[in-house]
């Protein structure tokens, strides 16, 4: 086999590097020699260097949380890597000595939290240059034996919080030295040892390299050859401790010292300590997992392998002694704990507190105490105190004035660490870490409480903070506080700070960019309590919720529990925002289903009207609403269809005909309504927008605007009236239809439409007559009269087991429907009854305590009727068992409330249970509710998870090991330029038995490009999902492709000339918009850009097809091409080779002179290296400038030349930083 790379006539070049390998040879003998009867305890310590890394996670990587997710900022991921370390004990049952890994060793931790706010560090110790420079040059106060960096980096430098160490500064250090560390490095790339080869000669020098190659540096340098993958799991205990561990890259790292720590008294090599905790790490995580597969081969040793070093101790156990126990915190009576186990406390207006923090440590020993504002990563506070005294904080006020607060920390969250100084010794070891939050006071006043939750849950920093990835997060999640005060005002509501108006609002705010504290309708209130909803119940009350752009922390668990008691005890509640549904339907669906009375259909509908219902009572005279459009806040990227649950009511549809490029594919259903005076005494109600109201594009409007949309939700919940005109109840192979028709006066007619396993997506059409049996788009006619007196139909001849759904509308003469409302029903064998039919049954099943084999299933389902003596709840083994009550009963007296539990402890390990629901009174029953089903079995991993890519779509399938899951979840990430490590991306939650699916690849930015897209799978039980349920990671074989089979290009060729190329392949397509040609300087790749780019238009027909490209610099060069489909779908695959399936061709340009390539077709380099595609919009508008402005006459074409001639530079740097990729983003 012949590397595609590699060709006849190629040119190598030859370095001489003689020179740089006797330096490194002397480098390493004066280091030995310097072992030899030299007092080597310097040596026994250890650095550990880690700063913020503000790009983390909610929870996991595989959560469906943004790079800057949810309290990201807040827990220092680089620093928990080390601490990490620092706490690992080597346990006797794997093979250890229940000493911790670094027992023998002088600990000093270098840490972002050791710097205070002006950027100093607190003491002698902190992640800024210029004591890692100390570090790495040798300092005689610094001397280390490893440097264990977590932090971050780039091939030929590594980020320190107040600036970078690069290649060249550590080439610069002068003189030499045999005091050289050993380096454990996380930062990517910097371990690069063919930097030659991917950059080119001579360009610059790997970071780890320098270290090697330098007088100073290390001795040998272990890190990664390529970007690393790290994996950190972490969560909170009731008292504010943070839990975390970490996998790949610091897992390796982490058995690496442990291998070291073994050595106990014995010298010991630097191969046989790495080459073992390789062993070590193969054995735990195997390598066909492509993560655990890259951490194995990814690194690199440099320097000389058969080094011997001093080992941890001169004599085992004794200098390992050291303390068992880990210390220990609790902060002390806090108001409340919220949904993260914070602790929460609270400041009142103009006042100020102090919080008092209980530790523990060992006797005769002392807690490092360190205060830290971790919204703006910096050390408020440290102090040595002993083990029986309170730790006191600095004072908290009412104001956040932001980092360069001069008087007292304000409203935000914060924690300590508490590192316990180690057994006889002066520096501080095992760290625990320990969170609270402070928020402003909040006294309930007025009519109205507005709930501003428009910001993720991420303890969001003073808008003066100084630091631009806050800033840049805050920009992507503005405040639309404003668009709800506008709409209330326009309707004569005041704020209670406001003279007059007829009612008056207060707002609580969960986040706040705004640190001035309870002025002005401000402050920072945090997550919404019960206390405060309470205090909105009542004659004239009602809160109003609205989640903006969040998307992963609209309503959290303390929330919910918290608004599912409001509204079952009387609570009025009007909810907006686009993403609650994707957020929590199936995170908590009896939530979402039995409190909010929904389901989600789709999370981004694509269409941008909604109209009213004419017969609707709140939405009668609302129509052609419009949520896009610069009136509003513009912000609809994912509205979400839905459809109405038990007993509510669809009060606003998305309208097909519209604008915007989406379809319905339910009840098309934007607004949902609740009120059901019969079942619930409490009499709740409440409104539900799936989408957000603050993107109304009209403020006022007779129809449309926000002051009278706002207008007509509120006088509904004022006074609402009976939800569910039209209800379904299942029987025995027919469904029993009943409807109310208050309307009947201007609406006499009614007709119903059927479709089978899901809603009719359309509706009938205005002047036109159907009759039963006609279809209507999806749906089929089964009833229509006009007039109609009827009140019920039976819809007979029906499949027992099938879902049926109908939508039932109203009519008159001129046969103008109006929809009446929507329900489903499955048929049973058994069924029928005059009794409401119990609603949405659910079975959990619970192992206590896990691991145990004891399970039990809790039930829990929606009571329909009011007078019911009791249920009688059915179950059966497996899906083909036999139905039997089995003594199952659970008894609800009359006027009970709409939830109805039951929990079965007669069940078994390993088993399927079935169950369905019935309520009787005397003999009298209703219909069987829906079947309900729970697994008596642990989660296991999916396994053979394959993926096939297609036409615009990926074929995922996989073997199902967990049929006890509540459901599987998908994850995708896509490697590329302009993201080479993407987070892995929530596709889909489906079924727990599915063993395939589909993933559409049809919007941006998950459309074909060339590049393979990543999968994994993991089911879940509740809001649970652990590491070890992950399948593998499966990636696209073949790639997906935009055009359909056959139409790909293919037999690329490249036929070099003087100073041009000529390009030749087969156009196999019509399809095409262009053809792009990627020119590269090395192997071309998925997650870097190409040396430039050229542009083809489309051509006419199919067949051969030849273009020249003028390349003014010699050198080799690899080329591939790719086309564009012409009506956006994406892209084709890469062009195969002639002759062969590889993916590009590689020449040589022999003479040249001048610089970089040139020529028209290119494209525009600065801004595809902004936007990280040719095809971006922005870059394809600035193209079209091109072609028709610029090339069609001489001065244009002038300057397309220049700068064609003098982008390329800068293009590049603009690709290497994404700060510059921000800046030129925002300018174009």
């Amino acid at each position: 086999m012949t590397d595609p790379a590699i060709a006849v006539g190629d040119r190598i070049d030859i370095i001489d590097t003689r020179p740089q390998m006797q330096a490194l040879i002397n480098k390493i003998s004066a280091w030995v020699d310097g072992r030899i009867g030299d007092d080597v305890s310097w040596f026994r310590s250890i650095s550990f260097a880690g700063g913020t890394y503000k790009y983390a996670f909610t929870r996991n990587e595989t959560s469906t949380a943004s790079p800057l997710a949810a309290s990201i900022s807040t827990i220092y991921w680089e620093e928990l890597d080390c601490v990490e370390a620092i706490n690992k004990v080597d346990l006797s049952s794997e093979g250890g000595d229940d000493y911790s890994y670094v027992a023998g060793l002088g600990v000093r931790k270098y840490f972002a939290t050791d710097i205070d706010k002006n950027g100093s560090p607190i003491d002698s110790d902190a992640f800024i240059t210029s004591h890692i420079g100390e570090v790495l040059n040798n300092n005689s106060s610094r001397y280390t034996g490893i440097l264990y960096f977590a932090g971050d980096g780039d091939t030929n430098s590594i980020s320190l919080e107040n600036g970078s160490i690069s290649s060249t500064d550590v080439l610069g250090y002068s003189g030499s030295s045999t005091h050289q560390p050993i380096i454990l490095s996380h930062a990517g790339a910097t371990g690069a040892f063919d930097e030659d080869l991917w950059y080119g000669p001579g360009v610059f020098v790997s970071f780890g390299k320098a270290t090697l190659l330098s007088g100073k540096g290390s001795i040998a340098y272990f890190g990664p050859a390529r970007v690393s993958p790290e994996y950190i799991s972490w969560d909170r205990a009731e008292d504010g401790l943070l839990v975390h561990s970490t996998t790949w890259t610091n897992e390796l790292t982490i058995d690496i010292l442990r291998r070291y720590h073994r050595a106990k008294s014995d010298n010991v090599k630097i191969n046989d300590i790495i080459s073992k905790a390789l062993g070590d790490y193969y054995a735990k995580n195997g390598g066909s997992d492509i993560y655990h597969f890259r951490t194995l081969v990814g690194f690199s040793l440099l320097g000389d392998p058969c080094i011997y070093i001093p080992p941890p101790a001169t004599t085992y156990p004794a200098d390992f002694d050291e303390w068992k126990n880990f210390p220990t915190a609790e902060p002390l009576d806090p108001k409340r704990v919220n949904s993260d186990l914070i602790p929460v406390y609270e400041v009142g207006d103009s006042s100020t507190i102090t919080i008092g923090i209980s530790h523990t440590c060992e006797t005769g020993a002392t807690n490092e105490i360190t205060l830290v504002d971790c919204r703006y990563y910096n050390a408020e506070d440290r102090k040595d105190i002993d083990k029986d005294t309170t730790y006191i904080t600095p004072q908290f006020d009412d104001v956040d004035d932001g980092k360069n607060d001069t008087h007292y920390n304000g409203p935000g969250l914060y924690f300590v660490r508490v590192s316990q100084q180690e057994k006889g010794k002066t520096y501080y070891t095992k760290e625990k870490r320990y969170y609270f939050e402070v928020v402003n006071t909040f006294t309930p006043s007025g009519d109205i409480l507005v709930i501003d939750d428009d910001q993720p849950r991420r303890y969001t920093s003073n808008a003066n903070s100084p630091d631009f990835t806050e800033l840049l997060w805050q920009n992507w999640y503005p405040d639309y506080e404003s668009y709800y005060e506008q709409a209330l005002q326009d309707n004569d509501i005041m704020r209670v700070d406001q003279q007059g108006g007829t009612k008056k609002y207060k707002v609580w705010h969960v986040e706040n960019k705004s640190g001035s504290g309870n002025v002005g309708g401000q402050g920072r209130h945090g997550e919404v309590t019960q206390e405060v909803l309470d205090a909105y119940k009542g004659t004239g009350k009602l809160v109003i919720w609205f989640t903006g752009n969040d998307w992963f922390t609209t309503i959290l668990d303390n929330e919910r529990t918290a608004l599912t008691n409001f509204l079952q005890t009387g609570g009025r509640l009007f909810l907006t925002g686009q993403d609650i549904g994707w957020d929590i339907s199936s995170k908590d669906p009896t939530f979402y289903q039995k409190t909010l009375r929904a389901s989600l259909v789709q999370d981004d509908i694509r269409l941008f009207q909604i109209d009213g219902i004419a017969i609707d009572d709140l939405s009668e005279n609302l129509s052609n609403i419009i949520i896009t459009g610069t009136g509003g806040a513009n912000n609809q990227r994912w509205p979400s269809e839905i459809d109405p649950q038990s007993g509510a009511s669809s009060c606003l549809l998305y309208n097909p005909s519209g604008s915007g490029s989406g379809s319905r594919h339910s009840t098309g259903t934007a607004g949902i309504k609740y009120y059901n005076s019969q079942t619930d005494q409490a009499h709740v109600a409440h409104v539900y927008f799936s989408f957000g109201f603050e993107a109304i594009n009209a403020r006022t409007a007779f129809s449309n605007g926000r002051k009278e949309v706002m207008a007509a939700v509120l006088n509904w919940l004022g006074s609402p009236k009976q939800t569910e005109n039209f209800r379904a109840n299942p029987g025995d192979g027919e469904v029993v239809l009943i409807w109310t028709n208050p309307w009947a006066a201007t609406y006499p007619g009614v007709l119903i439409l059927r479709k089978v396993g899901g809603y009719p997506t359309s509706d009938p059409a205005n002047g036109t007559t159907y009759t039963v049996g006609q279809a209507i788009g999806d749906g089929t006619v089964i009833y229509s009269k006009l007039p109609s007196d009827d009140s019920s139909h039976t819809d007979t001849g029906l499949t027992n087991g099938t879902r049926y759904c109908y939508i039932a509308y109203v009519f008159n003469s001129a046969h103008i429907y109006q929809r009446l409302g929507a329900a489903e029903a499955i048929p049973q064998a058994g069924g029928g009854g005059t009794l409401p039919t119990p609603e949405n049954l659910m079975a959990t099943a619970i192992e206590e305590p896990e691991g145990s084999g004891n399970w039990k299933i809790e039930l829990s389902w929606i009571d329909k009727s009011t007078d019911e003596d009791g249920f009688k709840i059915y179950r059966k083994v497996g899906a083909t068992g036999t139905w039997g009550d089995a003594d199952l009963y659970d008894t609800v007296g009359p006027n009970a409330t709409s939830e109805g539990t039951y929990t079965d402890t007669g069940v078994i390990h390993d088993k399927v249970y079935y169950y369905r629901v019935r309520a009787y009174k005397g003999i009298d029953l209703s219909n069987w509710s829906n079947e309900a089903s729970a697994v008596t079995s642990q989660i296991v991993a999916p396994t053979n998870l394959t993926a096939v890519g297609g036409t615009m779509e990926v074929w995922l399938s996989w073997k199902n090991n967990s049929l006890g899951a509540y459901g599987i979840k998908i994850y995708r990430r896509h490697p590329c330029p302009d993201n080479s490590n993407p987070r892995w991306e929530f596709v889909d939650d489906i079924n727990s038995e599915s063993v395939s699916y589909k993933d559409h690849l049809t919007s941006s930015p998950n459309i074909p490009d060339g590049r393979p897209y990543y999968y994994q799978l993991c089911p879940y039980k509740g809001t649970e999902s652990k590491e070890e349920w992950f399948s593998n990671v499966a990636w696209t074989n073949p790639i997906p492709s935009a055009f359909p089979a056959g139409e790909d290009p293919t037999n690329l060729q490249a036929l070099p000339g003087w100073n041009t190329v000529v390009v030749r392949f087969d156009d196999n397509t019509t399809n095409e918009s262009s053809y792009w040609v990627e020119l590269w300087n090395k192997t071309p790749n998925s997650t870097e850009y190409p040396y430039e780019y050229y542009y083809l238009p489309a051509f006419e027909g199919t067949g051969t097809r030849e273009t020249v490209l003028t390349i003014t610099t010699p050198g080799k060069y690899y080329l591939r091409l790719i086309a564009y489909h012409k009506s956006g779908y994406g892209f084709s695959r890469y062009a195969t080779v002639s002759g062969g399936s590889g993916t590009y061709v590689s020449f040589e340009i022999v003479e040249g002179s001048g610089g970089g390539g040139s020529g028209e077709a290119g494209t525009c380099f600065i801004a595809t290296a902004a936007f990280g595609t040719p095809m971006a919009k922005e870059v394809v508008r600035l193209r079209e400038f091109r072609d028709r402005y610029l090339l069609t006459n001489r001065p244009g074409r002038a300057f397309v030349r220049w700068y064609y001639r003098h982008s390329p530079r800068l293009a590049g740097y603009i690709r290497q930083s994404k700060w510059a990729r921000a800046l030129v983003r925002g300018v174009l």
